[in-house]
């Protein structure tokens, strides 16, 4: 499988538009830690990457694109609101709770890329700008590369690492979550408040994970929501 998927590839990037695709990577991060000008920080962050299904690089290839969350559902994150535009509809108190975030993979929408300049004046990078429910009656093609739902919390993870690139392994292995899978002592990030506003992902590990179907090109949905 050709792992293409970067957020702005420097060879390729995406075109601007607004495109039909599917999510193919939910990726568990971690704690990412940083030290920047705005102070130390920790946060629980995943990465979610789409295929835009209608188009292919200049040699053939699937077209990707992704974007990093914050893993939390305060209205003021990043990730709530995107997802509440690609549902078309908000978050009930009940979904609040704790959501799935496995049900994205597959999960069909349009998605809006825009182009900026990279700050060493290289070229243009494309970046996700926004993310909305198919419109009605609208037909969004099946993806072609692999699906990658990685869970650091997933007996499996270790073998799952392998399938990502390595730019992202990077970023798991320097996590406290990745040092004691490994069996390594690690002083342990302090852990986001585990309420199921603030740290909806371990939420959903706590509690009892809805069941779902993969969405297949051009199947129905329940009131026209993906997911």
């Amino acid at each position: 499988m050709a792992l293409i998927a970067k957020e702005g590839s420097s060879f390729e990037p995406a075109p601007e538009g607004v495109f039909p695709a599917r999510c193919i990577w939910v990726i568990d991060l971690g704690t990412q830690v940083s030290d920047g000008m705005f102070g130390h920080s920790e946060k629980h962050q995943m990465y979610l990457n789409w295929e835009l299904v209608d188009e292919t690089t200049s040699s053939g290839l699937p077209l990707t694109i992704g974007s990093f969350f914050t893993v939390s559902l305060i209205p003021k994150g990043n990730l709530r609101p995107t997802l509440e535009r690609w549902r078309g509809r908000a978050f009930t108190p009940e979904e609040l709770k704790g959501f799935d975030v496995a049900k994205l993979i597959n999960a069909p929408c349009q998605i809006s890329i825009k182009h900026q300049p990279k700050a060493d004046g290289s070229g243009i990078r494309a970046q996700v700008s926004g993310v909305m429910a198919p419109v009605k009656g609208m037909v969004v093609g099946a993806a072609r590369e692999k699906t990658i739902l990685f869970d650091l919390d997933d007996p499996t993870a270790k073998t799952k690492l392998a399938e990502l690139p390595d730019w992202l392994k990077s970023k798991v292995a320097s996590t406290a979550e990745w040092q004691k899978i490994m069996g390594f002592e690690a002083a342990a990030p302090t852990p986001a408040p585990q309420n199921t506003l603030n740290n909806a992902y371990a939420a959903m590990k706590n509690g009892t994970i809805p069941t779902h179907k993969p969405v297949t090109a051009g199947e129905g949905f329940d009131d026209e929501i993906p997911f």
